[in-house]
């Protein structure tokens, strides 16, 4: 399980006051985000395709690949 105040802080943090907190996305969502259009790109034979040569759903292997980067993203800022 991800410890979100220490791997998984906010992407965009806003404390407004101190009886008001609103969080935004966390950080591990937003490097997924942020890395969709690579990976995308590197599954790009299968875009268009509803699935891929293993039989899995397309955009479920996007959307697993990015979370894969988000991860390594996150390691990495601790190093």
């Amino acid at each position: 399980m991800i410890d979100y105040n220490l791997k998984n802080p906010p992407a965009f943090a806003s404390h407004i006051d101190e009886n008001h907190h609103q969080e935004g996305m966390g950080l591990r969502d937003y490097f997924a985000a942020a890395s969709m259009g690579l990976v995308a790109e590197g599954v790009g034979h299968s875009v268009g395709k509803t699935f891929s040569s293993s039989g899995e759903m397309v955009a479920d292997v996007i959307a697993t690949r990015c979370y894969i980067m988000a991860d390594a993203m996150l390691k990495a800022r601790v190093k």
